[in-house]
């Protein structure tokens, strides 16, 4: 027989392969040793911003940063504080240099395009996501219907929020705790609570989903607010206006329908034709169908998307209470109201209401107590009250 050669491939992540060819006679038997070279290769990594950089869990450096590194699987690791850690994995080669190339967005930033659109929580309460903008709060003296407490006021709002769509309901606060005070049905909005109950609520729903309460409440007496929280709140005094005169809309109205004091079909569940005799004052030739309270959402959504914002229930919002007026020029940005106060602010119209003063989205009143024509919705920042 004659002799026979053979081919023999040694491969092994890390290495470089090696072949090598035996001949062997027949019946023969050769030991062959093979001795594989480390390949090792060149990864470039760079960032924006400058940040700290680990491989496979060990501390390498800060970018710009150019690496050595065994040909197999490297995990590397970018972070640095306030900004969204982002992690790698290549596989370096002597062949050419591996480029890493990222721009770490801030955590914030991160958040918010992770941020759906809306959601439904765990309550089963639907939250819409709002870009706020600059609008001016208040009403001019000129404006018919003003109020002396609406205090013309520049608003800057910059941080995302959610808003609930509708009135907390009955059913939903029932979750929390049972309020035999409320009328109608469980789709009916909550009402007879107050604000110290409306608080209460946010926390616990803030807990039930493991955010950061905003509410520090002793005994049902509110003794301070997280202001960075990222659980459920009221929505700010500043938020509940815009959203009811600019969210969603070309200009600011005076109405959340328009600039028209004629109110337009099914605008909402204001005191109508049907209220005589419940309400002090009535819209005449208006007619929603209902003479008291109504199920949430009865009516279309509003231009922000939002229901009931016009009529049903008025709404607690976060704000204490103040008849100070504002410094003039002043810009308030994202504001929270005063930090104490014997009350808090009262929003929009409820199914009681029949006068334009109290159907103009700047209307405001403060209140200490219960009333069973007001009740709340619930808001809550993408990020916590930090910027």
């Amino acid at each position: 027989m004659s002799k026979v050669e053979t081919s023999i491939a040694y491969f092994k992540p890390g290495y470089f392969s090696q072949t090598q060819t035996v001949t062997l006679q027949p019946d023969e038997t050769k030991m062959v040793s093979i001795e594989l070279q480390r390949e090792v290769g060149s990864v470039e990594v760079t960032s924006q911003p400058i940040v700290d950089v680990k491989v496979n869990g060990q501390v390498a450096g800060k970018t710009p940063l150019t690496l050595k590194l065994p040909a197999v699987a490297q995990t590397i690791e970018l972070s640095k504080p306030g900004y969204r850690t982002i992690s790698k994995t290549v596989t370096p080669s002597a062949q050419k240099t591996v480029s890493v190339k990222v721009q770490l967005q801030t955590e914030l930033t991160a958040r918010l395009a992770a941020a759906p659109p809306q959601y439904t929580n765990s309550a089963g309460i639907r939250l819409k996501l709002f870009h706020p903008t600059d609008f001016n709060m208040g009403a001019p003296r000129s404006e018919l219907g003003q109020r002396a407490n609406e205090f013309q006021r520049t608003i800057k709002l910059t941080k995302p929020f959610y808003a609930s769509l509708h009135e907390i309901t009955k059913e939903q606060y029932a979750r929390f705790k049972a309020n035999g005070s409320s009328a109608g049905a469980d789709n009916f909005p909550v009402t007879s609570v107050s604000w110290s109950d409306a608080a209460a609520y946010c926390n616990w729903l803030s807990a039930k989903e493991h955010l950061q309460p905003v509410y520090v409440l002793h005994s049902d007496i509110l003794a301070g607010v997280n202001k960075s929280a990222d659980g459920y709140r009221l929505l700010t005094e500043a938020e509940w206006e815009w959203l009811a005169r600019r969210a969603g809309r070309k200009t600011q109205t005076i109405f959340p329908w328009g600039d028209k004091s004629v109110v337009p079909p099914m605008s909402g569940n204001i005191s109508d034709e049907s209220a005589r005799g419940h309400a002090d004052f009535y819209v005449p030739k208006y007619n929603d169908g209902h003479a008291e309270m109504a199920p949430v959402g009865s009516f279309p959504a509003e231009p922000s998307g939002l229901f009931d914002l016009a009529g049903n229930a008025g709404e607690w919002v976060h704000d204490y209470y103040s008849l100070e007026p504002p410094n003039a020029g002043e810009v308030d940005v994202d504001p929270l109201g005063p930090d104490y106060g014997d009350a808090h602010v009262v929003k929009g119209s409820s199914w009681r209401s029949g006068t334009r003063t109290e159907l103009r989205g700047a209307y405001r009143d403060g209140l200490n107590g219960t009333r069973d024509d007001i009740g709340f919705r619930i808001g809550r920042y993408v990020y916590g009250g930090s910027k």
